[in-house]
């Protein structure tokens, strides 16, 4: 590669740079971005070192390029539309998501096929990012480009501790048809159970939203008909004054 510190292998356009985040060698990515390599270089597969870093779920690459002036919100890869978060977030990488959640990144950034970082981290079972995500404001409801909610995704996967979180956050919740014609295509039995398990629990939260629903209403209609009497008894008093006069 010789002195070019940003030279590139011809066939998949990897610098340096590159293969050392790839692999999550922190002091090397280091004195190379000491001796100016390009923070920002895209390889063929259209990944910046940070998504590289990403990849791996390097939280101290990912720190050291960050402070050297990589940016979190760098234009997606363009084959996939992925970012450094939706990536981080799809293989479960906490501590990445982390830190580029406290650098700034698009929470609710979509790939091309629409998902979030949390549709994606809910999709993989990842419940200590999904909460992560809730956490920082992640929209709970946001669909995919198949209409598919985290929620749905989480569901579909049998992720049973994923979905008996999300069920206490999220404001739209899959119907039961919906959830039935997904498990009547299961045959695999181990999967079958875990989507019968979280299928229980999105029915009972639904239960448990409509009775507050109910309760709240009915506190609603107590209050007004209170204001009624109160607005009654005004009325009488003054006509009662009035025929004292």
């Amino acid at each position: 590669m010789g002195s070019d510190i940003n030279a590139q292998i011809e066939t998949n356009r990897n610098t340096a740079l590159t293969l050392a985040c790839f692999q999550g060698r922190t002091e090397v990515v280091s004195l190379l971005l000491d001796r100016k390599a390009n923070v920002e270089h895209r390889a063929k597969t259209g990944l910046t070192p940070l998504m590289e870093a990403a990849s791996g779920g390097y939280a101290e690459v990912g720190r050291v390029l960050l402070d050297k002036g990589a940016d979190v919100n760098a234009p997606p890869v363009p084959s996939s539309r992925d970012t450094a978060l939706t990536i981080a977030a799809d293989k479960g990488h906490y501590k990445f998501c982390e830190l580029l959640i406290g650098r700034g990144a698009h929470i609710d950034v979509r790939n091309k096929k629409g998902n979030t970082p949390l549709w994606l981290a809910a999709n993989g079972g990842h419940l200590d990012v999904v909460q992560l995500l809730v956490q920082a404001g992640a929209d709970v409801d946001a669909a995919d480009n198949r209409k598919i909610t985290p929620l749905m995704a989480a569901f579909r996967k049998g992720h049973v501790k994923v979905v008996r979180y999300l069920v206490k956050e999220v404001n739209q919740f899959p119907s039961d048809s919906e959830c039935m014609r997904y498990i009547a295509t299961i045959t695999d039995k181990e999967m079958l159970k875990k989507c019968h398990l979280c299928m229980e629990s999105i029915v009972q939260a639904k239960d448990r939203q409509a009775a507050e629903a109910n309760k709240n209403a009915s506190i609603l209609l107590e209050e007004l008909d209170l204001e009624k009497v109160m607005q009654t008894f005004d009325l009488l008093s003054i006509y009662y004054e009035e025929a004292m006069l």
